[in-house]
C-alpha cells in the first residue's frame, strides 16, 4: 500500500511539473530565391549567412541550390539581417542597392512577419581599365581617383576608390558599383633636385582627356560592364604654391574641386620633403596640412591667377567654440554626443565629442558655409544659436577668428513609425521620407528609411514639429531638395509629432 501511495506521488508530482513547462517557442522560416537584378536570372551555390538584426557576432549559413532558391528553418521571432556571397560579386546585403549608403531591408519574422517567398537580387560589379601615357607614349606611374554619384537626400559624387598604374601604365579597379562616376588620373609628384628650379609636371587629367573638372566625361557604369578608360597626360606649365614656416611633421595634400562637386586630391607632399605645388594652372584650391601624430589639422584656401604664391604656415583659419547642452534626458549621455560640420557640397567632415562640461572646440577649417548635424542616436537638436550669419543650422564660417555656437539637444523626441502596403501588401524596399511641413535650406533635416520586409519602417527622436511623411520606390529622388520632392508632399500625409509620442500610420508608395 505504501509503494502504491509513493507511485502515485511521482507521477503527481511529474504531472505538475509537466503542467508548469511553458509551451514551446514558436518558429517561422526565411526562404528566397538568388537573382541576377540586371539579368533576372537565378543565381545557385550563393552563400547566404544570416543574423539576428545587430548581433553580428551570432551568424547562420547556407547556400543556394541549384534553382537559386534557400531556406533556414526554425527561425525566432524578430529582424534578421541576410547577407549574400557569390563568386565575381561583393557581399551584398538584402535590399542593398549601388549608389545608396546605408540601403539594407531587415527580414521580418514572426504571425505579422514577411519572411518567406522572399527575392534576394545581387548586382553585378562593373570594373574600369586602362593605360596612362604622356605626350611621347610612355608609361605614367600615376594614381586613378573615382567618385561616383551617391543616392543620398542631395544628388553628389564622392571620391571613393583610388588606384595605382604598374610598371606599364596600366590600371584596373574591380568591384565598383553600378552607378554614374568620374576618373581623374594624378600623376607622382616629381622628385626635386634643384629646389630653385620649377621641375616639369604633368596635369591631373579628366576622363576623357581633359584637365578641366567642367569638361569630364561621366560614365555612367552598367552591372558586370567592363569599360575601356585611357589617358593621355600633358605637361604643365602654371604658377607655384609653397608652404612655408613651422609644419611639424605634417603632410601637405592640395585638393580641388571636381566634376559633380566632389572634392579631389591632386598632389601632396610627406613631412621633410619640399613643399612646393607646381604648375598649377588659375583657379580656387585648399591647401590642408594634417599630422598623422596627433590627427590635427589645418587648411587654407588660395585663389591660383598669374603669379606664384607662398603661404605661411601655421595656418589660421576659424575656430568653433559650442556651448551644448541636454535637456530632458539622461545627463550622462552628453559625454557621448558627437558634433559635425560638414563643409557644404565638399566631402570634408570636422567630428568632435563633447566632453563632460558641455564645452567642444573645432578647428582646422577653412572659411565657408557648413552643415551643423548631430551623430548621437536618442537625441535630436532643440534649438541652435551662432554668432555668425546662418539658416537652418547651416553656418557661414569667416576666414578666421573665433565663432560661438550655443546648442541645445533633447531627449523628448517622438517617434512616427507604421508600414507601406498596396492593395494590402507590404512594398518592400520601399523610400519612406519624413520632411519637414516647412521647407528647409539644410537636406539633412529631410530623413529617409528603406522599409523592412514586411513594409514597415520606424523613425525615433523625432523633433517635435509638424511632418509630411511619404513613400516612393524612386530610389532616385532627390529627397533632401525640397524643389524635387513638392509633387510628393502635396500627396503625402500630414502629422504632428508631440513629446515622447507615438504616431502610427499605413500609407502607400506615391
Amino acid at each position: 500500500m505504501r509503494l502504491a501511495l509513493r507511485s502515485l506521488a511521482v507521477a503527481v508530482l511529474f504531472a505538475v511539473l509537466a503542467g508548469s513547462q511553458s509551451p514551446p517557442r514558436k518558429t517561422y522560416r526565411i526562404t528566397g530565391v538568388v537573382v541576377n537584378r540586371a539579368t533576372g536570372q537565378v543565381m545557385p551555390h550563393t552563400r547566404i549567412l544570416m543574423h539576428a538584426a545587430g548581433k553580428s557576432s551570432s551568424e547562420f549559413e547556407t547556400s543556394s541550390d541549384g534553382t537559386g532558391k534557400f531556406v533556414f528553418e526554425r527561425v525566432w521571432e524578430g529582424m534578421w539581417s541576410l547577407y549574400a556571397e557569390h563568386e565575381g560579386f561583393v557581399r551584398q546585403g538584402f535590399g542593398a542597392r549601388p549608389g545608396v549608403p546605408d540601403s539594407f531591408t531587415q527580414v521580418v519574422t514572426g504571425p505579422n512577419g514577411a519572411s518567406e517567398d522572399l527575392t534576394f537580387p545581387l548586382d553585378a560589379p562593373a570594373a574600369v581599365s586602362g593605360k596612362i601615357v604622356d605626350e611621347d607614349g610612355e608609361p605614367v606611374p600615376a594614381a586613378l581617383e573615382i567618385m561616383i554619384e551617391l543616392e543620398t537626400g542631395i544628388h553628389r559624387f564622392e571620391r571613393i576608390r583610388n588606384a595605382m598604374t604598374d610598371e606599364r601604365g596600366e590600371f584596373r579597379i574591380g568591384d565598383l558599383p553600378a552607378v554614374k562616376c568620374y576618373l581623374l588620373a594624378v600623376a607622382a609628384p616629381p622628385q626635386v633636385d634643384d629646389p630653385s628650379e620649377a621641375p616639369e609636371t604633368l596635369s591631373p587629367t579628366y576622363y576623357s582627356n581633359t584637365p578641366d573638372a567642367r569638361a569630364a566625361t561621366v560614365l555612367d557604369l552598367k552591372p558586370g560592364e567592363e569599360y575601356r578608360a585611357d589617358f593621355t597626360m600633358r605637361r604643365a606649365h602654371g604658377v607655384s604654391v609653397k608652404v612655408d614656416g613651422e609644419i611639424g611633421s605634417s603632410v601637405g595634400m592640395l585638393s580641388a574641386e571636381g566634376p559633380g562637386g566632389a572634392g579631389v586630391i591632386l598632389n601632396q607632399f610627406e613631412a621633410g620633403q619640399g613643399r612646393t605645388f607646381y604648375n598649377l594652372s588659375p583657379g580656387r584650391y585648399q591647401v590642408t596640412l594634417f599630422d598623422p601624430r596627433t590627427n590635427e589639422q589645418s587648411a587654407r584656401t588660395v585663389e591660383v591667377k598669374n603669379e606664384d604664391i607662398t603661404l605661411h604656415a601655421p595656418f589660421e583659419g576659424p575656430t568653433v567654440n559650442a556651448n551644448v547642452r541636454l535637456v530632458d534626458a539622461d545627463p550622462s549621455l552628453l559625454t557621448t554626443v558627437n558634433l559635425w560640420l560638414h563643409a557644404d557640397g565638399e566631402y570634408q567632415t570636422h567630428a568632435r565629442t563633447v566632453g563632460a562640461d558641455g564645452k567642444v572646440t573645432l578647428s582646422g577649417m577653412t572659411g565657408g558655409r557648413y552643415k551643423f548635424l548631430l551623430a548621437t542616436a536618442g537625441l535630436y537638436i532643440k534649438s541652435f544659436r551662432a554668432d555668425v550669419p546662418n539658416t537652418d543650422r547651416m553656418v557661414d564660417l569667416p576666414g578666421k577668428g573665433a565663432v560661438k555656437l550655443d546648442v541645445v539637444l533633447a531627449g523628448d523626441g517622438g517617434e512616427v513609425s507604421g508600414y507601406v502596403r498596396s492593395k494590402g501588401k507590404p512594398v518592400a524596399p520601399a523610400r519612406v521620407v519624413l520632411a519637414p511641413r516647412n521647407d528647409s535650406t539644410n537636406s539633412a533635416d529631410y530623413s529617409s528609411y528603406q522599409t523592412e520586409s514586411d513594409g514597415s519602417f520606424r523613425y525615433q527622436s523625432v523633433k517635435p514639429g509638424d511632418y509630411v511623411v511619404f513613400a516612393t520606390t524612386d530610389f532616385k529622388l532627390e529627397f533632401g531638395n525640397p524643389a524635387a520632392i513638392g509633387k510628393h508632399l502635396s500627396g503625402g500625409m500630414a502629422v504632428h509629432v508631440e513629446p515622447k509620442s507615438t504616431v502610427k500610420v499605413e500609407i502607400e508608395p506615391l
